[in-house]
């Protein structure tokens, strides 16, 4: 508003040599525009009101706030959407260009489940790795333990056969496992979906994953990730949860699941 206000002030000026706008330090709220010999003051618009928060408590708090909130006289004027990348709040929804805004940050946890999806093998020590620090306190401790106690047992019986100007080598391999009945082929684990103060409780979700052992590579290969779907209906869950909980603690605000 302010920058479209001076632009015209100067293409005015453009047009007749005799304006000039002149402002001065101790009143920065005001534009003084000369024509001639005769001053006009006009007010400066003040800069939009935009900022950031990033926590639950404090977008709650911003919403709360009537000196940053404008009230309708109808009620329901606070607007809040909110998706996967974050929640905006408009401070006026009349207006709608002042905004605060709040960035949703995935946890590392459901960073590594994202990874996992685009599938990847891993040996046993990879896997028990990934599992340990990766998904910690998610519910794979027993399947940790599951892993440490397999043990790959591995022997190969060559045998050849000669002809007069061919030779040929095979191999048999035996790959005894023990045990895997304490590998499950799913597992659930239980993430937050996001870190943001407030909001590991509020959305923590459970996700099916599935492992597949491959016996014939060498050294023996896990396959380990969220089963189809899972982590798009995980993250829907969470979309719900933080909505349901935006219209517990904003009655009559006006919430949508969405960008603006």
């Amino acid at each position: 508003m302010l920058a479209e206000f001076v632009r015209e002030l100067v293409a005015l000026g453009r047009r007749a040599d005799s304006i000039e706008i002149e402002s001065h330090e101790s009143l920065p709220e005001v534009l003084f525009v000369r024509k001639g010999d005769r001053y006009e003051e006009h007010e400066v618009p003040p800069t939009r009101r935009t900022g950031s928060v990033n926590g639950y408590a404090d977008l709650i708090a911003v919403m709360k706030d009537d000196g940053l909130v404008l009230a309708d006289p109808e009620g329901g004027a606070k607007e809040v959407f909110h998706d996967h990348s974050g929640i905006v709040v408009h401070l006026d929804r009349l207006d709608r260009r002042d905004t605060f805004r709040l960035a949703l940050l995935r946890s590392q946890r459901f960073q590594t489940l994202e990874g996992l999806a685009a599938g990847s093998s891993m040996d046993q020590q990879a896997a028990i790795r990934m599992l340990r620090f990766g998904l910690h306190g998610s519910g794979v401790e027993k399947l940790i333990v599951a892993l440490r106690k397999v043990d790959f047992t591995r022997k190969s019986d060559g045998r050849s056969h000669l002809e007069h100007g061919r030779e040929s080598l095979g191999n048999s391999v035996e790959a005894a496992v023990q045990p895997t009945s304490e590998i499950p082929e799913t597992f659930m684990v239980s993430v937050p979906v996001y870190i943001n103060p407030g909001f590991a409780e509020l959305t923590l979700v459970e996700v099916w994953c599935g492992i597949s052992i491959d016996l014939q590579a060498s050294p023996v290969k896990f396959e380990i990730r969220p089963l189809a779907d899972e982590l798009h209906s995980a993250v829907l869950r969470a979309q719900a949860s933080i909505g349901a909980k935006l219209a517990a603690d904003l009655p009559g605000t006006a919430i949508f699941n969405g960008r603006p």
